[in-house]
């Protein structure tokens, strides 16, 4: 049986482009900067889809060096998107991911070796390589 993640993302006209994405019972303010409109009081959606690919990136590597018997004391990624390559194309165009670990002895081909089998093994980095359904909806809200 497929496991289900819900989210809701609520803006309203008091609040110019900020919107409080909510999901369970934890929520986030996104914004924009203000040469896009916004106040600057959250982070862009962009920054928030990296950001959670991070967050992925580094739980997904704490499972696959303690499944490996690796034991890293520290995980740090660093991620930069891309974006206005292409004409007509408003999405990233590629993100450079940096790993970082510290402890477990890692050799810099173990490290490289490690940040590869957490990619592969990476639920967010598969979403975003692959091709995912989107079903829409538009009721009027009243």
């Amino acid at each position: 049986m497929p496991w289900i993640y819900e989210a809701s993302a609520v803006q309203d006209e008091a609040a110019g482009v900020r919107t409080t994405a909510t999901s369970r019972t934890y929520s986030v303010v996104m914004d924009q900067a203000a040469m896009h409109g916004g106040t600057g009081r959250g982070m862009c959606p962009i920054e928030m889809l990296l950001s959670a690919f991070g967050g992925c990136l580094v739980m997904t590597a704490n499972y696959v060096a303690k499944k490996r018997g690796i034991a890293v004391r520290k995980i740090r990624v660093d991620l930069a998107g891309t974006m206005g390559e292409e004409p007509g194309y408003n999405g990233l165009n590629s993100v450079r991911v940096t790993f970082g670990f510290q402890g477990g002895d890692l050799t810099a081909e173990a490290a490289r070796e490690l940040a590869e089998a957490t990619e592969a093994a990476c639920p967010v980095s598969s979403s975003l390589k692959g091709s995912v359904r989107i079903e829409l909806a538009a009721p009027v809200l009243s």
